[in-house]
């Protein structure tokens, strides 16, 4: 049922009950209550390119599977809202919006929001706002990390994001063809059937769904954490000294222009990624669970023994004298000059070394170490 803001059942609103939460899931630092009914918005919007602007022509409400409400300008926003606060006294509505971002930079300019209450993934990139402690606007888009269709067809809901031709201005006036309507309201429609859907899945409720796609994995992790002893996880924290190595050993991904190929525009190339990379390594290679522990006096041998015969893994600092590539056509130098301290007479390519003379201290892991062993020849002490 599509009806206007006038129209709306306010009375069914006020008779709604409270959301519960679940036993063991009452926080002291949450003093509010969530309306038991799961609701989304949208706006739809024109640009215009003459004036670099962009604007609403009609927005849309999903109340569960009760009405979507529509409204053409702002303003009928701003009466429907001051209505709805009225009815919702000590409690409050959950708004999903996909990609609130694009949403909130209108919404901001028509509602004051107070900077506490919008919380930033970063600049621009809106994870929930909360306005007028009564509507609590939260991003599906980021929930789900998918796009409403993907997410749709995840959850097997039957309201699918149709076409719509964007060239076509309109305006709050601008009057609209059913199957125009049909594509404002299957986003909000379809949405909310989405979240219900994922909610019975994972029997949560909006006081426990997580706010992000990772809050999934978070809570996978802890729950199977849960099985292993504090104790246990207390004595894996690091000494201080430990920590100083692990800190400067640290490093992102290896990224890094070719300088073969540099300011070069290269034709019919061709590129791959792996999909999810990082949890199948965690999932597939070995990685360290005790403590690491100091060696002291270790020796080369010693060291290239723990590596490359007890497979260990192995964090160390060392000095290094003599650095050559064994090749000089290695497109990608694996030694950054960020993670040198005090480097003699060195020869660089774009933050990366391609020789020096010496390199008083390098903190490195074992697969740190064996990556430079097959590019470079060097002398080396631990120290």
């Amino acid at each position: 049922m599509t009806i206007t803001y006038e129209e709306f059942d306010y009375e069914w609103l006020e008779t709604l009950p409270i959301q519960k939460r679940k036993k063991g899931n009452q926080s002291s630092s949450q003093k509010y209550y969530y309306k038991d009914v799961i609701t989304a918005f949208d706006i739809e919007t024109t640009y215009i390119e003459e004036i670099d602007q962009a604007v609403m022509y009609i927005w849309q409400w999903q109340f569960g599977d009760k009405c979507t409400v529509i409204g053409r300008s702002w303003y009928d926003l701003r009466l429907f809202m001051e209505e709805l606060k009225e009815r919702l006294i000590d409690s409050r509505l959950v708004v999903f919006v996909h990609n609130l971002s694009f949403e909130f930079e209108f919404l901001s300019g028509i509602f004051s929001f107070n900077p506490d209450d919008v919380f930033c993934m970063d600049s621009r990139k809106i994870l929930k706002a909360l306005c007028n402690d009564t509507f609590e606007f939260r991003c599906s888009y980021i929930q789900t990390n998918m796009s409403l269709r993907a997410f749709c067809e995840k959850m097997n809901v039957p309201a699918y994001k149709l076409k719509m031709n964007y060239k076509i201005r309109r305006y709050w006036y601008t009057e609209l063809s059913d199957k125009e309507l049909a594509y404002c309201i299957n986003d909000v429609r379809g949405l909310v059937q989405a979240i219900e859907a994922e909610l019975k899945r994972d029997n949560d409720n909006l006081y426990t769904i997580p706010l992000t796609s990772t809050g999934y994995a978070r809570r996978d992790a802890k729950k199977a954490m849960s099985k292993v002893s504090r104790t246990f996880i207390d004595k894996q924290k690091p000494t201080f000294e430990i920590y100083k190595l692990l800190r400067e050993a640290f490093r992102g991904g290896n990224t890094h222009a070719s300088r073969f190929y540099s300011n070069l525009i290269l034709e019919d190339l061709n590129s791959a990624d792996i999909a999810s990379s990082y949890p199948t390594e965690i999932c597939e290679s070995l990685f360290p669970v005790s403590n690491f522990q100091i060696k002291k006096n270790c020796t080369k041998e010693q060291l290239e023994d723990l590596i490359y015969k007890k497979k260990k893994a192995v964090l160390m600092r060392i000095s290094i004298t003599n650095l050559r590539l064994k090749d000089d056509l290695v497109p990608v130098p694996y030694i950054p000059t960020s993670k040198c301290r005090g480097i003699l007479y060195g020869a660089y390519d774009n933050g990366r070394i391609l020789s020096a003379e010496a390199i008083a201290e390098f903190t490195c892991t074992d697969i740190d170490f064996d990556i430079i062993k097959s590019q470079y020849d060097f002398d080396y002490e631990i120290i």
